[in-house]
């Protein structure tokens, strides 16, 4: 490092008022010291954790501090979770007495969220919810906490008590515009695209936009049947950055949604160009050579996306399709299995299981994954998802497009004759 051809650099920048403040990352104290001669440090970025605690006894955070530099701390988990040895198992020793304390001291709200945070990310999720509410109920006016139930309700998919303590958030916390983003890719979510929309528009208003929050206006333009909106932001955009390979997959996702399959097929192909790792991009151009006819790109496409990403849930699916629909239904019950392997929640991967089945004379499994037929993304009426009662063929029957009704009556039909 030489501080005589950085710090000029840095004072020059921010008088040109293109950076705001300066920051350093794993800078230790003399380090610092010598940069701070020629340049105003407001930031320094240190790997900070309980299983990395050099900074505590170092120096480094007694400097920061007399300095008033503020500290960032990166890796806060450290190798909690990647390596067991004798730190993680005395950490372990120390959550066990946080319970013994909390049995006798149930008012200390640090403590109870803590205990929150640590069962979540252990994924005991029944008792991160336990010890999360009860923290807001020690303290109601304190938004983190609403924030990190939030969280934990998101991770066991219950989508409608996320937002609805997000919202609490909110409200405590008015001009938390991360918040808004959230509130946003829930609604998204849930299918209120244009609750989604209304919060993205205001995003958009704001200085220096997080490109994540331009994707996610874009994919929900999209959903919202917005389609010809969603090409002319992008277009907008892509002035100041043509080389985007997410922006041009998103144009191509926009083209395949008026039906312009070979004109998606270009941009997927840009996209990939750009980005060979771009997964979404592969599984979307799978998806274009299937309208267009041509299976064997599209089956290298799909598999080129799992290279990339294994739990594609997309990808999965539309592979196990294609071996359904090429006779090989032992390969699609296969990668139908993965794919619920890889997330118990793919109801349209255990909707289409029970057809593998099914079609195989398997009626105990068949039947019981066909009942996920209502949680599927092909049916979205909430009415039949909450109030369904137990499966009801001949009531069903009314509900259900020709192939399944196809489905159903050749497979009764089996079924009879083999008892």
């Amino acid at each position: 490092m030489n501080p005589n051809e950085i710090g000029p650099v840095i004072s020059d920048l921010i008088n040109e008022g293109k950076i705001r403040e300066f920051g350093v990352s794993n800078f230790t104290k003399d380090q610092i010291e010598l940069l701070s001669i020629y340049s105003i440090i407001k930031y320094n970025q240190i790997e900070c954790s309980l299983t990395h605690s050099d900074s505590f006894n170092n120096g480094t955070l007694d400097y920061c501090q007399r300095k008033k530099i503020n500290v960032m701390g990166w890796s806060p988990l450290g190798s909690y979770f990647k390596v067991i040895d004798k730190k993680r198992i005395r950490i372990n020793s120390v959550i066990e007495k946080l319970v013994e304390i909390y049995k006798k001291k149930s008012d200390d709200i640090l403590l109870i969220s803590l205990l929150g945070t640590f069962y979540g990310l252990n994924k005991a999720y029944d008792q991160a919810i336990f010890f999360q509410k009860i923290a807001i109920e020690k303290a109601p006016f304190e938004p983190a906490f609403y924030k990190n139930l939030s969280e934990t309700f998101k991770k066991v998919d219950k989508i409608r008590d996320a937002l609805s303590f997000l919202y609490f958030a909110k409200i405590l916390s008015l001009n938390d515009k991360s918040i808004d983003y959230e509130i946003a890719k829930l609604n998204t979510d849930l299918q209120n695209y244009l609750a989604a929309d209304l919060i993205y528009t205001e995003l958009l208003r704001e200085r220096n936009i997080n490109k994540k929050i331009i994707y996610s206006y874009c994919s929900n333009l999209i959903k919202l049947n917005k389609v010809n909106e969603a090409i002319l932001f992008v277009k907008k955009v892509q002035i100041n950055d043509s080389r985007d390979d997410i922006l041009i997959s998103l144009l191509g996702l926009a083209y395949f949604k008026l039906n312009k399959f070979e004109l998606a097929k270009i941009h997927f192909l840009k996209a990939i160009n750009l980005n060979k790792n771009n997964d979404n991009a592969h599984t979307n151009l799978g998806n274009c050579y299937l309208e267009l006819g041509l299976t064997n790109q599209a089956e290298v496409s799909h598999n080129n996306s799992l290279k990339i990403n294994p739990n594609n849930q997309m990808a999965l699916n539309n592979l196990a399709a294609l071996n359904f629909f090429k006779g090989d239904i032992n390969n699609a019950e296969k990668l139908y299995t993965l794919s619920i392997n890889k997330n118990e929640k793919n109801y349209e991967a255990k909707y289409c299981l029970a057809q593998c089945q099914l079609a195989k004379s398997n009626y105990k499994e068949g039947w019981s994954n066909f009942d996920f037929r209502w949680l599927s993304n092909d049916f979205n009426s909430p009415v039949f998802k909450s109030n369904l009662p137990k499966f009801k063929i001949m009531f069903a029957i009314k509900f259900f497009h020709r192939s399944h009704y196809y489905t159903i009556c050749n497979t009764m039909m089996n079924f009879k004759n083999n008892t």
